[in-house]
């Protein structure tokens, strides 16, 4: 596992907010990780699309057996049938299968610029915004990121910050106070999450 060099100082800036002041303090010693592997993430990320994190953990177990090393390669080397059988849908067979096409070849992660990287994955059959957000945060781990299409991310939005109702966060008022979290809005998004999660989230 990695960690982004910026953590520290990320919490420092977002300890000023009482709210995520009092989520940093509960979980001192823990933070983001990547699991260092590019096409692993975004597997990751596509299962999880619209299922919860326990079972999308659960189909994710079942595919890493099925393949035994988890690359592009071996997962393409399954047919329908087999990956069906790990839990996929026939749309998450697809999508699975062209980003394993992609990462036969992918770029270089790390020197390409974000916005262009963004573009390429976008352009892949089931990389959505929410896919790249994950991606971004958990592999690339840029520190800005707030996936606010994201329902987890939302619920402990509303619950962190005693909202009544979680249109509130679109209120100017809420909205302002996610700008003042920049440039470090991927450390709020990861505490937030973890408010509501025993675990934290890895990708």
């Amino acid at each position: 596992m990695t960690h982004p060099h910026w953590w520290r100082e990320a919490c420092a800036h977002l300890s000023k907010d009482p709210d995520l002041a009092r989520l940093i303090e509960g979980c001192k010693g823990e933070r983001l990780a990547s699991r260092g592997d590019a096409f692993a993430t975004l597997l990751r990320s596509i299962i999880g699309q619209q299922i919860s994190v326990r079972a999308a953990a659960s189909v994710m177990q079942r595919l890493e057996t099925r393949l035994g090393e988890t690359n592009p390669q071996q997962l393409l080397a399954q047919n329908e049938e087999q990956l069906r059988g790990c839990g996929l849908s026939r749309s998450k067979v697809r999508y699975c299968r062209a980003v394993a096409e992609f990462c036969l070849d992918p770029p270089d992660w790390h020197a390409t610029d974000p916005g262009e990287l963004k573009k390429q994955l976008i352009a892949v059959p089931g990389i959505g915004e929410w896919t790249w957000e994950m991606f971004a945060i958990f592999y690339l781990q840029l520190p800005d990121e707030f996936p606010l299409r994201d329902l987890g991310l939302c619920k402990a939005l509303t619950l962190a910050c005693g909202l009544a109702h979680p249109d509130e966060i679109h209120t100017p008022t809420m909205q302002a106070r996610i700008q003042s979290w920049r440039p470090w809005r991927t450390a709020a998004t990861w505490h937030l999450w973890r408010s509501l999660d025993p675990l934290p989230v890895a990708y």
